[in-house]
C-alpha cells in the first residue's frame, strides 16, 4: 500500500516538474524576445 502511494506521488511530482519547466521556459523566452525588440 505504501509503495503504491510512493510510486503515484513520484509520478505526480514528475508531471509537476515537467509542467513547471515548460511554463518557466515559456516565461524566459517571452522575456528574451521583449529584450530583443
Amino acid at each position: 500500500m505504501v509503495q503504491k502511494v510512493t510510486i503515484f506521488y513520484g509520478k505526480k511530482q514528475e508531471i509537476i516538474t515537467i509542467v513547471y519547466l515548460v511554463i518557466y521556459s515559456k516565461i524566459t523566452s517571452k522575456i528574451t524576445s521583449k529584450r530583443t525588440i
